[in-house]
């Protein structure tokens, strides 16, 4: 079945992020679904729109009823020849998957979103010329989506990125066991607990690691959704009141503040086929920081500081931390995946989560940030360069 055209989550985003009003897009898309055109696409891209209105529930809805009738979605699609990638999604919140329209983010690219159904056969696949696997490589459904995957492309003959022969799961509380003993690198004692053993720790006076405080989260949250610390039993019973999620991820704490001025720094650093990028620096009074909360925007002096490590990054970041990042690609074997860390007061780096879904964008304004356009653009033609290389690798050769 034809893919159905759709706007698509960084087109969206951009708006979004601009500050746009996207009702008029919303009427545009309610409109399609009236008259029965593109029907589908529209649905998701009205998915996305009430997502970011807040309305998940509505988003997941929207969703739903688009995936009853396609299960495959263009974006970029242009009447000059491009290299067609073909994304195997899992049908999730936006955030769930590797979001890869905005490293493809260029009129070379068609991006083709494959949602794969119970059912569905190789037949079912739309045409490419390379594949990526976009699913989580850390959720609940991982294993059962990445071997979907490999038996629908087994015999295809093209490359898929990011779906290595075995998965090293990149969950938080294995990356203590998997990167544990290399030096110069930390990782928090973290464990999975289910609502009722966390429910029973009052009672027994215990923290869920060692001892307070503790930093928890739901399993499978990002951006510091549901992110907290607790200090007390009290703060653990409060915040199982308020979170009556059935999986938690509980972690040591660790005071990763700058002696200096008391400010914790939070980066975010992506590996594209082996080699790492610079995608910001947080910088922030709030240990819970992340780039949305740092208000980065209202202080040059925070920017200056990202726009020199950005600068400094090949020279200085990736001099000091060579083995650690290199035992980060060789652990998790992933063409694309991103790591938030921060630098401790003895010079370690400190890894605090290792995901393929990890977001990547450039929607800064270029008056405020000029320095970062430079940076991401190199990231992006890096990501370009390696998906164009893998199909070229992927056609077969013409005859001699």
């Amino acid at each position: 079945m034809e893919p159905q055209v759709r706007l698509g989550l960084a087109h969206l985003s951009k708006l979004a992020y601009a500050g746009a009003d996207l009702s008029a897009l919303q009427q545009s898309c309610l409109d399609q679904m009236l008259q029965g055109t593109n029907t589908s696409g529209a649905l998701m891209d009205l998915s996305i729109i009430a997502q970011m209105q807040g309305n998940a529930a509505l988003g997941r809805d929207f969703q739903d009823k688009a995936l009853q009738s396609h299960r495959s979605f263009s974006i970029n699609r242009q009447i000059a020849p491009q290299t067609r990638v073909l994304v195997f999604a899992e049908p999730k919140a936006f955030g769930k998957n590797t979001p890869i329209e905005f490293l493809l983010d260029s009129p070379a690219f068609e991006v083709i979103t494959f949602y794969p159904a119970p059912h569905s056969t190789p037949a079912d696949l739309p045409d490419h010329d390379v594949a990526f696997c976009a699913g989580s490589s850390e959720s609940l459904t991982t294993d059962a989506f990445f071997d979907a995957v490999r038996t629908l492309t087994a015999n295809t003959g093209k490359t898929v990125l990011n779906l290595p022969p075995k998965l090293v799961k990149p969950a938080r509380d294995a990356l203590p066991v998997l990167l544990g003993d290399t030096i110069g690198l930390r990782t928090a004692k973290t464990a999975r607990f289910t609502q009722d053993q966390l429910v029973d720790l009052p009672t027994q006076n215990a923290a869920p690691i060692g001892v307070y405080p503790n930093i928890i989260r739901p399993h499978g949250s990002h951006a510091g959704l549901g992110l907290e610390k607790l200090t007390s039993s009290d703060d653990l019973v409060a915040y199982l009141s308020r979170h009556p999620d059935t999986l938690f991820f509980a972690s040591e704490f660790f005071d990763y503040a700058t002696p200096a001025d008391g400010l914790f720094r939070k980066q975010r650093v992506v590996f594209i086929d082996g080699h790492p990028f610079p995608a910001h620096l947080a910088i922030a009074a709030r240990w819970d920081v992340w780039y949305m909360n740092a208000d980065m925007d209202k202080s040059q002096a925070k920017r200056d500081e990202e726009a020199a490590f950005m600068d400094s990054f090949e020279d200085d970041f990736c001099t000091r931390h060579a083995k650690v990042l290199r035992k980060l690609t060789d652990t998790f074997g992933l063409d694309y995946f991103g790591i938030d860390c921060a630098e401790d007061t003895d010079g370690n780096l400190v890894v605090f989560e290792v995901d393929n879904v990890l977001i990547v964008h450039n929607m800064e304004p270029l008056e405020i940030f000029p320095y970062k356009d430079r940076h991401m653009r190199r990231l992006f033609s890096a990501f370009q360069t390696m998906v164009s290389n893998a199909a070229t690798a992927a056609t077969p050769a013409g005859p001699l």
